[in-house]
């Protein structure tokens, strides 16, 4: 497995799916009302939500068992594909009866159809990168980005949008399946009782993400329902900005799942210190993407957006901090899955969700979108202390606190450059340069680093 040859596609392919999946949202916020904008994010959860749900955690999974060779891998698809298949129908049959409810019943429907067409398009792209076809993978997101330039340069209006993506969906996928079934990656051999079996193991997974998923949404949702609908542009766009700089982090993560995976059943000794250069780089790129939020967001906003979505100093330190707190969990998150814990990995995010929902309902039905600014950190706390629990609990002689470490620099930085912003909005953005610059010279050494230790 060619480590970096497989982060230089990864990253390439992630560029096309941060153009397509974010910054073209960005875009089109610049182009339609905020009242507009709020209008296809809430469309877009639900079709994420239907995603998530149909997606079974199988994307996670195949990019786990298919490098460790658990299973016959033909078959082991097949068993995947044959599940996948019955619940999407359901999910569409599902949505038929709860249209009704929708206002907007053909928003709603294509929403639906988007989001099966993605976790399809989603489990795909997992079995491309456990199989090591990080190129093939890039080829086929080409695809689903020229669709993105084709809104640009054509649409504004909410229902064409969401048709238009939901097109390029649909071309992405029938070129995936053509490459799946070109390199020969699955056969179908269907025995209702291994499918129950197989089933029973993807309960872990999948249970982890329907409970995610609800649990990131539950803000969005319910701001919908008890915010104004400014309120809903301003924090959905919030949203969008903070989903640009995840993307950033699932280059490492997309690359690294795979290969950890597999490094852990050849060399427990190499897996260990590569773990710890991987943990190493996250929270350094987590603390210099955290500077970049808060430093640029009012910049960005100004330029590009002429001060639309303009928020307040607390609310983009907020959202920061809840940024690192995101992305630097990361690895533990990785380590259960890779080390076999994954249904204790479901049992925290199901453990949060019930922390944290009679927070959200009470917080944002009262204080709007501050309320749900707050909730997002709440969330990404709870989170966070959970899965430090977990590790300790669990994988002990991995854990050290470097992400606390990581923490603390990003509170005290933060909060000398929102105190210089409010003398001198330069000076405290030249701080913040000076303190990226050394965290982008920490990131390329441990990235060396982590190349002379590859195996």
């Amino acid at each position: 497995m060619n480590l970096f040859n497989n982060f230089k596609l990864t990253i390439n392919s992630i560029v096309l799916q941060f153009f397509s999946g974010s910054i073209l949202f960005l875009i089109i916020g610049a182009r339609i009302s905020i009242e507009e904008f709020g209008l296809l994010a809430y469309y877009l959860v639900i079709a994420n939500l239907v995603s998530i749900v149909n997606d079974l955690g199988l994307t996670l999974m195949v990019q786990k068992d298919i490098p460790q060779s658990k299973r016959n891998n033909k078959n082991y698809l097949g068993d995947i594909y044959f599940i996948k298949l019955i619940i999407s129908v359901l999910s569409i049959l599902i949505a038929l009866f709860f249209k009704e409810q929708y206002s907007d019943n053909s928003l709603f429907l294509i929403a639906i159809l988007f989001g099966v067409v993605s976790s399809h398009v989603s489990l795909n792209q997992g079995v491309f990168r456990a199989n090591n076809l990080y190129s093939t993978e890039l080829k086929i997101n080409f695809i689903y980005f020229l669709f993105g330039l084709f809104i640009i340069l054509t649409h504004n209006n909410v229902y064409d949008i969401i048709f238009i993506l939901l097109i390029g969906r649909c071309f992405q996928l029938f070129f995936q399946l053509f490459f799946v079934k070109q390199k020969e990656l699955l056969k179908f051999k269907i025995s209702l009782i291994k499918i129950y079996v197989f089933f029973k193991s993807i309960i872990p997974y999948a249970s982890h993400y329907i409970a995610g998923i609800v649990l990131f949404s539950i803000d969005i949702i319910l701001l919908e329902n008890f915010g104004t609908e400014n309120e809903l542009g301003i924090y959905s766009f919030l949203i969008r900005v903070t989903a640009v700089i995840f993307m950033i982090s699932e280059v490492i993560l997309n690359v690294m799942i795979p290969y950890l995976s597999k490094l852990m059943l050849v060399n427990k000794i190499i897996f260990k210190k590569n773990f710890q250069i991987f943990e190493k780089l996250n929270i350094v790129l987590s603390c210099l993407l955290f500077i970049v939020f808060i430093i640029s967001y009012d910049y960005f906003n100004l330029l590009l957006f002429d001060g639309k979505y303009d928020t307040s100093t607390l609310i983009i330190f907020l959202i920061g901090i809840a940024i690192y707190l995101r992305l630097s969990v990361l690895p533990n998150s990785t380590l259960l899955t890779i080390t076999g814990f994954q249904r204790i990995r479901s049992y925290l995010t199901f453990i949060a969700l019930g922390l944290n929902l009679p927070i959200a309902i009470l917080l944002i039905s009262k204080y709007g979108i501050l309320g749900t600014v707050i909730t997002f950190l709440i969330i990404n706390i709870s989170v966070y202390i959970l899965y430090s629990f977990a590790q300790i609990k669990f994988n002990y002689k991995y854990y050290n606190f470097l992400s606390l470490k990581g923490l603390f620099f990003c509170l005290s930085i933060g909060l000398i450059i929102i105190t210089i912003k409010n003398y001198s909005n330069l000076v405290s953005l030249l701080f913040g340069l000076i303190f990226l610059i050394i965290l982008i010279l920490i990131l390329f050494k441990n990235l060396i680093k982590l190349k002379k230790n590859k195996t």
